[in-house]
């Protein structure tokens, strides 16, 4: 059996919510976790700091 795990972010709960629910009922996914996060990165030369939602995709 092969086993698939996928790893991302999203700015709104509300877009991490569509996201799995979407990836569940497709079949795209067999379990979907959402967990808000603080992410510290570089962009254009600056340090950002945010809050953000990471969304692990089981398959």
């Amino acid at each position: 059996m092969e086993v698939l795990v996928m790893i991302t972010t999203e700015s709104s709960k509300a877009n991490a919510l569509r996201m799995a629910k979407l990836l569940l009922q497709n079949k795209l996914a067999a379990c979907v976790s959402i967990k808000q996060i603080f992410s510290i990165y570089e962009w254009d030369d600056d340090i950002e700091e945010t809050k953000e939602f990471e969304i692990t995709i089981k398959k």
